[in-house]
């Protein structure tokens, strides 16, 4: 297993160069490889969504273990709170993406076969 922040570094920098590709207006594949994008960034704020929920519990858990004793309890309150909105915030945005996922697949299967986006 990778370290945290080797992963955490690559998951940014893969959402970096998928944010650029789609935004240079270059040619960025057929609909059925949108339909596959699509469907991997669903999975993938799924993920961090668990992510972010875990880190939260792993900050209470410091606190409630003593090892984050040196900070304050507002502190780790916030940083808590926080993360677990921000959880529930991309939980928020995948349930909207897939909500999507219908609409997608009928856009794909409308149109020719390796029809560019």
């Amino acid at each position: 297993m990778l370290p945290v922040t080797v992963v955490a570094a690559h998951l940014r920098t893969c959402a970096v160069e998928l944010a650029a590709a789609a935004e240079d207006g270059s040619p960025w594949g057929t609909a059925e490889d949108f339909a596959a994008v699509v469907g991997d960034l669903l999975a993938g704020q799924r993920a961090v969504a668990r992510a972010l929920d875990a880190l939260a519990d792993r900050v209470r858990a410091g606190q409630d273990a003593g090892a984050l004793a040196e900070v304050s309890p507002v502190e780790l309150q916030v940083t808590t709170e926080v993360l677990q909105a921000a959880a529930t915030a991309v939980v928020c945005s995948a349930d909207a993406l897939e909500e999507s996922v219908p609409s997608i697949e009928r856009m794909v299967e409308s149109i020719p076969e390796n029809t560019h986006l």
